[in-house]
């Protein structure tokens, strides 16, 4: 909230989808109160008074349809260009979901959100440069056919992400992951997992 360390300068927020685990309006509205000069890529959906935050200054983009693509620049910022992709829900029949790729030379850094990963192929939908970099929901451990999948397009650096604290853990995904790490992931000498 205060733009300190490694905050410092932040100033573009991503959101896939507007789960409390992932997105809170009431969090996201004090960060907009003290940074109203962001840029916020959000799901039409949030709980958030888009009208206030546009009138201070915020830019958001809100995605729209199956896929596309979003130059951002203005005076005194680096440019930003991503692309976004309708993605489906891991567990829940969520339409307002979205993975993103931000890409920048020749690398792409592809953040899936709690993507549905029966449908992992179509992220080659994406533009791949020649340094592509993934980050994916700890549930891919589960299945050694997704992590293969995830193999075969070519990752350079795969990160494995939401794996809760021990006490945050009611739901037992860290167990899990913890669980499928050495079988699933250990061996690739390209997967970190995050957040341990």
């Amino acid at each position: 909230m205060a733009g300190k360390g490694d905050f410092e300068g932040l100033k573009d927020l991503f959101f896939t989808h507007c789960h409390g685990d992932h997105m809170s309006g009431r969090k996201l509205t004090a960060y907009l109160e003290r940074n109203p000069d962001s840029f916020v890529a959000v799901p039409g959906n949030a709980e958030i008074d888009f009208g206030r935050f546009e009138e201070a200054g915020t830019k958001f983009f809100v995605p729209r349809g199956e896929k596309g693509r979003l130059m951002k620049a203005a005076p005194g910022t680096a440019a930003l260009d991503f692309e976004y992709m309708r993605t489906a829900h891991l567990t829940f029949d969520y339409p307002e979901h979205y993975a993103y790729n931000f890409l920048e030379g020749d690398t792409n850094v592809i953040f899936t959100g709690d993507m549905d990963l029966i449908k992992l192929r179509m992220l080659s939908g994406f533009t791949m440069r020649l340094h592509p970099v993934i980050f994916l929901n700890s549930i891919i451990l589960w299945h050694k056919r997704w992590c293969d999948i995830i193999d075969e397009m070519g990752f350079e650096k795969v990160f494995i992400y939401h794996v809760p604290s021990a006490e945050r853990d009611t739901w037992g995904y860290r167990e899990k992951a913890l669980k499928h790490w050495p079988e699933n992931g250990l061996h690739r000498s390209n997967w970190e997992i995050l957040n341990l």
